[in-house]
């Protein structure tokens, strides 16, 4: 592992352990929020969340992140740069690229290919022959109309 994926791994252990000994605090400490020893807790989860540290600085650090994200927005606005795109390629090179990656899965997957073009011959047959000698009435055109429907 490098040496950033160690790190993060560590302040997540360490943030980790942090909120189970608040867990584990206020869950013994049942007493001192209106319930008995034996009885199930009276605890407003919410509000607790809402009164703690952890509450507040994460806050905090949403707050932090949202003014830095506008300072980055504003120091690279696209209109100051005109190569600045939602997107990092056109929507044709994008196309392209999936279609080919699409079509290589199906050249890998074979049996997918025959089992789609096997159902799709059972579907016309059994489509076509159901209406081979159809008549010419109102309610046969519409029957036929509606097998195109049910091949779709």
């Amino acid at each position: 592992m490098s040496e950033s994926t160690l790190h993060f791994a560590n302040i997540l252990l360490i943030k980790t352990l942090h909120l189970a000994t608040t867990l584990v605090t206020v869950l013994t400490d049942r007493r001192a929020v209106g319930g008995s020893q034996g009885s199930p807790p009276n605890i407003d989860w919410p509000e607790v969340w809402r009164n703690s540290h952890e509450f507040t600085m994460v806050h905090m650090e949403l707050d932090a992140m949202k003014s830095s994200l506008r300072r980055k927005s504003t120091l690279l606005s696209p209109t100051k740069n005109p190569h600045c795109q939602e997107f990092a390629s056109g929507f044709s090179l994008q196309f392209w690229e999936c279609f080919r990656r699409i079509n290589s899965q199906y050249w890998r997957t074979p049996s997918f290919i025959y089992s789609k073009f096997l159902l799709s011959l059972i579907y016309a047959l059994f489509l076509g022959l159901s209406f081979y000698n159809a008549g010419h009435s109102l309610q046969d055109l519409q029957n036929q109309t509606f097998s195109i429907f049910m091949l779709l």
